[in-house]
C-alpha cells in the first residue's frame, strides 16, 4: 500500500481521523479492512456530519464515510478521458485506482489532471464565461458557520462565499469558507452555532472577470494554491464562481468538439480577413490610380513638394501652365517657378507649415511660357508618411484671374451662411436649454442660452476653460471623460448631475454628441422636477412594499412571452427567500414549492384563465426551503394585447397559514 496514502480502519474514531487529515494537509482518507476498500471520508463527509451535529469523538468512522467507493482499474486510469467522465458522472472530486486484487494504489485528483493534461491553446481560446457556474451560493458575514455547513450539504456545492450588499444593489464578495476549512475548523473545535463567517473566513477573495482566458484562470489558482474563484464585474458584482472541475471541462470530448468548432471559426474569420486585407491593398492601388487620374483631371494646378522644395508630383493642368512635361519639371525645386521676391516667402510658409501643422492659403503670380502673368490662389496642406516623418507638401493652386465671379459667389455663400447661422441662433433663443459647444478637453467655445439662470458662472467667466477650471472634482472630471467618449465613439453620451446654484440644489441632463473628431455640441435640461417626481415615486413604491409587508401580501406576474416571473419583495418573504435570490420559473414554483396534491390543480386554474380569460383565485400549500408548510390564497387575472391576445397573468399572494 503506498506510503503516501491516509488510511484507517472501521474502528477508528472520526475525531482522529479528521486531526490526522489536518496534520498531513489531506481532503481525504481511506477506511480499509483486510487489504479492502470499505470507504473513503472527504471534506464534504465531514462537512456533511457537522451539519447533522454528529459527535466525532463518539462515532467510529464507519458513521462519516461514503460506502460503495467508486474506483478505477489501473489498466484503466492510463486513459485521462475516461478518469474525467468518471469525475463528472458520479460528481465526485477523489477517484482511488486498484489493482485486480482490488488492493488501492493511489488516488487521482482533477488537480492532477489539470496539472498534467490542460494544454496552454485550448485555454487561451476559452473564456471563464463559458465554463462558469452562474448560481453562487453566498451568505452574509453575520452567518453562523453551522448554518454554512446547512448550506453546503442542502445546495451540494463546496465553498460559501461570504458577500456584502452595496448600493445599486450590487453584491461584493469579501470572503470564502470552503470545505477544508470545515474539517481545520472541527479540529480547533470551534463552537459551529456561535462563530460567525466574518471571523474566520478566507479574505481577501481572488476575483477573475468573465471575459477572461481559461488560462488566465488557471494560473491564478496555482500561483495562490487555490481551487476556486469567484467572478465579478468591473463594479466587483458576484456573478459566478469557477473551479479546477470546470476548467477539466474544456478537455472533455464534447467540449473539445466545441473547441475545434472554435478554432475553425477563427480559421474562416482570419480568411476572411487576409482576403479582405488584399481586396483593400489592391483597391488602395486602384484608389491611387483613379486619384492621380482625377488629380490630372483638374482645371486646377496641383503638385507636391518635399521639404527641400523638389516637386514630386504635378497635374496636366500644372504642366499646360508651365508648358513643360512631367517627366521634365519632376526633381525641379517649386520656388525656381517662381519670381525671385517670392522664393523666400516659400522658404517662410514650408518652416511655418512644419511647426503649425496648419493649412496655409495664399496668392502668388505665376509666368506663363508664354509671358503671360496669372495669379493662383494656393491652398498648401502637410501631408506626412505613415510613420509620421518624410514630410510632404500638397499645393492646389486655383486660376482666380478668369474667374472673378468665384469670389462673389463666395460672399454670397458667406452671406448665405450668416444668415442661417443668425436663423440657427434665433431657435436657440427660444430654446430654454443651454447649448454649448465644447472641445476635446471639454474647453467651452461657445455658450448659446435664453435662461442664464441656469448657469452655474456668467458666460464671460467659462468661455475657454475648461470643466476642471470651472466645476467642483469629481463632476469636472465626469464631464470631461463624457465629452471625450462622445467624441471617441462618434455618438451621443448622457450624464446627469447636480449644482447648486442660487443657493439651492438644481439637477440636469446633458446630451453631449460629436459635432466634428475633436468637438461636441452639449444640449442641457434642468431636470429638478423630473427628480422631484422621481423621487416621490420611489417613496410610493416603499410605502406600498411596506404595505404589503405588513399585510402579508405580495405580487405577481407571469409575461407570457418571455416567460418571466416578477414578485414584490413580500412574496420572496411569503416563499421564504431572501429578496436577492433569482426569482423561481414556473415549473419550479410548481415542482419544488407547491405541495404535490395542489400542483395540479393550480397548474387547471392557470390554463383556465389563459384559455377563457377569466379572473381565478385558489387556495395552495407550499413548502418553503425550511420544509415548512404554508397556505396561500393566490389572486390572479388577465392583461390583453390591442388583439385581444392573453400576453401577461398579474395578481396577489397573500399568506392565510394563520387561518387555517
Amino acid at each position: 500500500m503506498p506510503s503516501n496514502l491516509l488510511i484507517v480502519t472501521s474502528d477508528t474514531p472520526s475525531i482522529d481521523a479528521i486531526n490526522l487529515m489536518n496534520q498531513r494537509d489531506h481532503d481525504c482518507i481511506l477506511v480499509i479492512d483486510e487489504q479492502r476498500l470499505i470507504g473513503i471520508v472527504t471534506e464534504r463527509d465531514i462537512v456533511r456530519a457537522i451539519a447533522a451535529e454528529i459527535h466525532f469523538d463518539q462515532v467510529p468512522i464507519t458513521q462519516v464515510m461514503t460506502a460503495n467507493v467508486i474506483t478505477l482499474l489501473e489498466s484503466e486510469a492510463a486513459d485521462s478521458l475516461k478518469v474525467i467522465q468518471q469525475f463528472n458522472h458520479h460528481k465526485i472530486r477523489h477517484l482511488p485506482i486498484v489493482n485486480l486484487q482490488g488492493e488501492v494504489i493511489r488516488i487521482i485528483t482533477p488537480k492532477q489532471i489539470r496539472d498534467r493534461l490542460i494544454p496552454y491553446d485550448l485555454l487561451k481560446l476559452r473564456r471563464v464565461e463559458d465554463v462558469m457556474q452562474i448560481r453562487v451560493i453566498h451568505a452574509p458575514p453575520s452567518t453562523s458557520i453551522k448554518h454554512l455547513a446547512n448550506l453546503m450539504i442542502t445546495y451540494q456545492v463546496s465553498c460559501i462565499v461570504i458577500t456584502q450588499l452595496q448600493n445599486q444593489g450590487l453584491i461584493q464578495p469579501i470572503g470564502m469558507i470552503t470545505e477544508r476549512d470545515m474539517v481545520r475548523f472541527q479540529q480547533l473545535n470551534l463552537n459551529f452555532e456561535l462563530t460567525l463567517a466574518e471571523t474566520v473566513m478566507t479574505s481577501p477573495v481572488i476575483a477573475i472577470a468573465a471575459q477572461d482566458s481559461l488560462w488566465l484562470a488557471h494560473q491564478q489558482m496555482q500561483r495562490h494554491q487555490i481551487r476556486r474563484l469567484v467572478v465579478t464585474t468591473a463594479e466587483e458584482n458576484l456573478i459566478g464562481i469557477v473551479t479546477q472541475t470546470h476548467i477539466l471541462q474544456v478537455i472533455d470530448p464534447s467540449e473539445l468538439l466545441e473547441t475545434i468548432d472554435i478554432l475553425q471559426h477563427t480559421l474562416e474569420v482570419q480568411t476572411v480577413q487576409l482576403k479582405q486585407e488584399m481586396q483593400l491593398v489592391q483597391t488602395l492601388v486602384q484608389q491611387e490610380a483613379r486619384y492621380h487620374h482625377l488629380l490630372d483631371s483638374f482645371p486646377e494646378f496641383v503638385c507636391c513638394y518635399t521639404v527641400k522644395g523638389s516637386l514630386t508630383f504635378i497635374n496636366q493642368a500644372g504642366c499646360q501652365y508651365l508648358g513643360q512635361s512631367a517627366s521634365e519639371l519632376l526633381g525641379q525645386s517649386i520656388f525656381s517657378l517662381f519670381p525671385d521676391h517670392e522664393q523666400n516667402l516659400g522658404l517662410e510658409q514650408i518652416t511655418h507649415l512644419l511647426e503649425t501643422q496648419e493649412t496655409l492659403s495664399y496668392q502668388s503670380c505665376l509666368t506663363e511660357e508664354s509671358n503671360q502673368q496669372r495669379w493662383l490662389e494656393w491652398t498648401v496642406q502637410v501631408i506626412p508618411d505613415e510613420m509620421g516623418q518624410n514630410w510632404e507638401f500638397q499645393a492646389i493652386g486655383r486660376d482666380i484671374t478668369k474667374h472673378k465671379q468665384v469670389e462673389l459667389q463666395r460672399q454670397q455663400v458667406e452671406a448665405a451662411l450668416s444668415q442661417s447661422e443668425a436663423e440657427l441662433r434665433a431657435v436657440f433663443g427660444a430654446m430654454s436649454d443651454l447649448v454649448l459647444i465644447l472641445d476635446e478637453e471639454g474647453r467651452y467655445l461657445n455658450v448659446i442660452t435664453n435662461n442664464p439662470h441656469i448657469l452655474y458662472l456668467p458666460v464671460d467667466q467659462i468661455l475657454d476653460k475648461t470643466p476642471q477650471e470651472i466645476f467642483p472634482e469629481p463632476l469636472a472630471t465626469q464631464m470631461l471623460e463624457t465629452v471625450q467618449k462622445a467624441i471617441a465613439t462618434q455618438t451621443t453620451a448622457t450624464l446627469e448631475y447636480c449644482l447648486e446654484i442660487g443657493g439651492k440644489n438644481s439637477w440636469f441632463s446633458a446630451n453631449i454628441s460629436p459635432l466634428s473628431s475633436s468637438s461636441v455640441v452639449a444640449v442641457i435640461r434642468e431636470i429638478s422636477d423630473q427628480k422631484r417626481v422621481e423621487e416621490t415615486l420611489q417613496e410610493t413604491n416603499l410605502a406600498l412594499a411596506e404595505a404589503q409587508k405588513l399585510a402579508h401580501l405580495g405580487s405577481w406576474s407571469y409575461d407570457l412571452l418571455t416567460q418571466e416571473i416578477q414578485w414584490s419583495e413580500e412574496s420572496f418573504c411569503i416563499y421564504g427567500l431572501s429578496s436577492d435570490h433569482p426569482v423561481p420559473t414556473y415549473e419550479e414554483l410548481l415542482q419544488v414549492f407547491t405541495h404535490p396534491d395542489d400542483r395540479e390543480l393550480i397548474r387547471h386554474r392557470m390554463e383556465k384563465a389563459l384559455n377563457e380569460g377569466q379572473q381565478f383565485q385558489q387556495e395552495i400549500r407550499i413548502f418553503r426551503p425550511d420544509d415548512s408548510l404554508r397556505y396561500l390564497l393566490i389572486k390572479g387575472k388577465v392583461m390583453r394585447n390591442e388583439q385581444g391576445q392573453v400576453i401577461r397573468l398579474f395578481g396577489t399572494l397573500l399568506d392565510i397559514t394563520e387561518r387555517k
